[in-house]
C-alpha cells in the first residue's frame, strides 16, 4: 500500500491532500487534520507510518457499514409500472 500526501497553504489555511493506492485509488482532502500529519501503526508486526486522515477515515467506516445494515431492513418496495 502506497500513500502520497501533499500539504498546501492557501490564504492562511492549510489543506492536506492524501492519495492512497490500495485495491482502489482513494483521494481525501482535509483542512482539519493538518497538525499531526503521520502516526505509526502496526500491521503484521511491522510498524508503518499512516497519515492521521486515513486513520480517522478507517475509524469512522464502521458507522457507515452499520448504517447500511440498518437501512437494508427498511428498503422501500420497488414496483414496476404495468402498462
Amino acid at each position: 500500500m502506497q500513500t502520497s500526501c501533499n500539504i498546501q497553504k492557501n490564504c492562511n489555511t492549510y489543506i492536506i491532500i492524501c492519495k492512497r493506492f490500495d485495491k482502489a485509488i482513494v483521494t481525501m482532502a482535509s483542512n482539519y487534520l493538518t497538525q499531526h500529519l503521520i502516526r505509526a501503526a502496526q500491521k503484521k508486526h511491522i510498524k508503518i507510518r499512516v497519515p492521521v486522515i486515513l486513520r480517522w477515515n478507517n475509524a469512522s467506516m464502521g458507522g457507515v457499514d452499520t448504517l447500511d445494515k440498518l437501512l437494508s431492513s427498511y428498503r422501500p418496495l420497488l414496483r414496476s409500472i404495468k402498462w
